[in-house]
């Protein structure tokens, strides 16, 4: 008997093509939970400078009165 090489060949690409897969979708889903630790940790860094700078001085550092064009 005489085997095709073509269905073989494709077969093998197909398993190659699925093992690729796996392996990206593991290192899309690693690379996602730090991403979101590192964005998480920015945030509250942010937010809480934020709130230690009101509460270092809370008055408005925006002075509502004044144009953009007009120096305070």
């Amino acid at each position: 008997m005489k085997r095709s090489a073509r269905g073989q060949s494709m077969v093998e690409y197909a398993i190659g093509i699925g093992c690729v897969a796996a392996v990206a979708m593991l290192a899309m889903q690693g690379l996602g939970m730090s991403s979101a630790d590192i964005m998480r940790a920015v945030i509250t860094s942010i937010n809480d400078q934020d709130d230690q700078a009101f509460a270092n001085n809370p008055t408005p550092v925006v002075n509502k009165s004044s144009t953009p064009w007009q120096p305070q």
